[in-house]
């Protein structure tokens, strides 16, 4: 019959009773552990042979099967070896324990058959005092922390043959000498001093009194060296002391841990914890194998100080949502699944720019670089996945969204709203709230969030700052959009659209109303097109200018595909915009609503050439519903690209006749002011051109200032004329030639 020993395992934060099951049989010498035990379990059958020779006992030589029951739980560490030991002594004969149900047994066995402390002690000795077990025998290292558990009898020994000499009753029990060391581990790591240390700072210590009250966290902004730290780390000497419970239950954190330094008594103080901001998602949430509890957990009902919280992962922030709402994490991996608590004051601190100097005069920060610096702390706690969410629910379009949004504050609130909450917004009916409850599920969401973050693709959210206000204006703006690029605040323009088969009377217009936008750092907005939008994206970038192309695909899908180039170019020194997420194809319908958008971003639209159904009237006459001033190119009455433009000057739109009449009405003064500070960082880029490739290298070298026709250029190549006018195209839209009509091209 099996001799049945009890131990415990760790699962989370708290313990589970073990039976150790030691069975021997008759046949080859061989011991089998078995139970769903990890490498430092299976290999306890080496520690145990050596351990019992040499306690000077007999290791029986026959098959001997130990198993830890329950067995369907997996189980790790090497604290199960003085059970398996005293097991296999009682089965050969060579223990007799009365009662053995009634002890526990905790310690890893040296090969000299010393006991060894092991980690996670206090939760282990809850369980056995929960269980009824009566005498908890550990390691004299552990003897402190076990004893912190009241009700139970705790033994603490040095080695195998004392343990077996107590039990067989041939020796008494000697209580150990008192193990030296700190009351607690806090004593080390939580001396921080008191608030009488710092001097001035009355404002915030009058909040952070207030924050530390009712439990409220808190974000410091202020200039290196003003005293955020300090103050941080003084929160937990005003805070209240912990309850037996609460000390009880961050102890077996720190047990579990393995941070119990010199394995002393309980953790009565709050905590202070500050990881660095280049720490892993692991490290502060918890995770490994074994999983192990975080910092998170670690500062369990105490302080975690977040310091430079603008520099932290945008993932390890948002990890910590649920953690802060729930005051716990499930951490799950496939072989175990654990909860650690996780209730804290979280305490965060940040520069005022990235320099940390802003308002004094060593401050080299622009309004942009601060602006943007703070829209990382709060991009990062924005919750994307629910904002993507929310543009994806059928059924509901942007206006009803934008209710639901002035009604319930956050597109996280509105996923959680009941079907009663819902039904209270005019507009939505039953049918609408069960399509909200159906698309219930961010997995869609978190695709495409997953596809921005490895694209480096942004959102534009409703409520971000960055949002301009005109385009609020309009009653179906969506309430996000998807951009790569650096986007400005007051990023809106002027729009330029036009005729895809333009002509050199348009390419010459458009270039010249670009350049002139772009010397007065006026944002130059358009569509990516063939043609008109091409033309005015590149002189744009060419004049050293910023430019926002608004797409009627995703932002990481080329169309037309030839503009790869300049498509890269926009994304890096301007933005490519669009409501469509990543990987969306160009579809027929999308392109009336980009060029509501275009309009939209625009506060004044020059329209250069347009035919008679040309899509640029589209975006003229929503540019006019909105109140936007529309300048029109006029063009010869006979010509079938300017029909369009000479038929809305002939409705009432302005005649554009020189680039002055682009200038914001209130904003020209301001813009001649940027001219200077903006000055030499657009000249160095003005006389920029891209690097040419072996092929434009050879086009370029037979081409002269003088025009010359394609076909002749192509007989000098000996390439096919259509293939060649293609690579022309592409050149003149970087920049490095001209196109002129009859199929002519000159260099500069």
């Amino acid at each position: 019959m099996a001799v049945v020993v009890r131990s415990f395992a760790i699962a989370g934060v708290d313990g589970y009773l073990v039976d150790v099951e030691t069975m021997t049989l008759h046949g080859q010498p061989v011991t089998a552990i078995v139970g769903l035990g990890d490498a430092a379990v299976k290999e306890a059958r080496q520690r145990l042979e050596s351990a019992i020779a040499c306690a000077q006992y007999e290791f029986p030589k026959m098959k001997i099967v130990i198993n830890l029951a329950p067995s369907s739980l997996k189980k790790s560490g090497s604290h199960f070896d003085l059970a398996m030991a005293i097991g296999l002594l009682i089965q050969s004969g060579q223990l007799t324990v009365p009662e053995v149900e009634q002890f526990g047994f905790i310690g890893e066995l040296s090969l000299n058959a010393d006991l060894r402390p092991c980690i996670g002690i206090l939760p282990m000795a809850v369980t056995a005092r929960k269980e009824g077990i009566r005498t908890l025998i550990v390691s004299k290292e552990n003897i402190k922390e076990a004893s912190v558990v009241k009700d139970i009898n705790v033994l603490g020994f040095s080695n195998l043959k004392e343990v077996v000499n107590y039990l067989n009753g041939s020796a008494p029990y000697v209580v150990p000498d008192e193990v030296k060391g700190q009351d607690s581990v806090l004593d080390e790591v939580n001396h921080c001093g008191d608030f009488q240390d710092v001097k001035g700072q009355d404002t915030l210590l009058e909040f952070v009194v207030v924050a530390a009250a009712g439990g409220h966290n808190i974000l410091m902004i202020g200039a290196p060296g003003c005293g955020k730290s300090m103050i941080a780390k003084r929160i937990p000497t005003i805070l209240p002391s912990l309850s037996d419970e609460e000390a009880i239950e961050i102890t077996k954190v720190y047990s579990v841990a393995g941070l119990l330094k010199d394995r002393n008594e309980l953790i009565t103080r709050r905590l202070f914890r500050a990881p660095h901001h280049n720490a892993s998602l692991n490290s502060l949430i918890g995770g490994g194998s074994p999983i192990i509890p975080g910092e998170i957990s670690l500062a369990h009902n105490g302080v975690l100080f977040l310091d430079e919280i603008a520099e932290f992962n945008k993932k390890t922030l948002d990890a910590l949502r649920q953690p802060m709402e729930d005051k716990q994490v499930t951490i799950s991996r496939v072989k175990s699944v654990c909860t650690f608590p996780s209730n804290f004051m979280l305490v965060a601190a940040m520069n005022p720019c990235p320099c940390g100097y802003y308002g004094q005069d060593k401050c080299r920060c622009s309004d942009y670089e601060v602006l943007k610096y703070h829209a990382v702390y709060i991009w990062l706690m924005m919750m994307e996945e629910y904002w993507i969410w929310l543009s994806q629910v059928k059924g509901i379009g942007p206006i009803l969204q934008k209710k639901l949004l002035e009604k319930f504050g956050s597109p996280e609130s509105i996923y959680l709203a009941s079907g009663m909450e819902l039904m209270t917004i005019a507009g939505i009916n039953n049918k609408t709230v069960e399509k909200i409850q159906a698309s219930r599920s961010l997995e869609q969401a978190r695709q495409i969030l997953n596809r921005t973050e490895k694209q480096n693709i942004r959102l534009l959210t409703y409520h971000d700052y960055l949002y301009p206000v005109q385009v609020k204006g309009f009653s179906k703006a969506p309430v996000l959009f998807y951009y790569r690029g650096n986007l400005r605040p007051n990023s809106t323009g002027v729009g330029i659209v036009g005729a895809r088969r333009c002509t050199d009377y348009g390419k010459q217009v458009t270039k010249e109303a670009a350049t002139f936008l772009a010397k007065q750092d006026i944002p130059v907005i358009s569509g990516m097109a063939k043609g008109i939008d091409s033309y005015a994206h590149t002189a744009c970038l060419k004049a050293g200018g910023f430019t926002i192309a608004i797409l009627g695909c995703g932002v990481d899908v080329c169309y037309p595909a030839e503009h790869r180039g300049l498509m890269d170019r926009i994304a890096e020194e301007g933005v490519l915009l669009s409501e469509y997420p990543p990987q969306t194809r160009v579809r027929a319908e999308h392109f009336p609503q980009r060029n509501t958008w275009i309009a939209a971003w625009s506060n004044k639209l020059l329209i250069v050439e347009a035919g008679e159904k040309s899509g640029a009237l589209i975006t003229a006459q929503l540019a006019e519903k909105q109140n936007r001033q529309v300048l029109a190119v006029p063009g010869q009455i006979y010509s079938q690209e300017s029909i369009g433009c000479n038929q809305l000057i002939h409705k009432g739109a302005k005649i554009y006749l020189h680039p002055n009449q682009l200038l914001l009405d209130s904003g020209q003064k301001k813009h001649e002011q940027r001219i200077n500070s903006n000055e030499a960082h657009r000249n160095k880029r003005v006389n920029e051109i891209p690097p040419l490739s072996q092929i434009e290298k050879e086009i370029y070298d037979h081409l002269s200032p003088i025009p010359q026709s394609v076909e002749q250029l192509a007989g000098i190549l000996g390439s096919n004329p259509s293939a060649l006018l293609r690579i022309l195209c592409v050149m003149e839209l970087e920049g490095k030639i001209e196109l002129f009509a009859g199929g002519m091209a000159r260099r500069h």
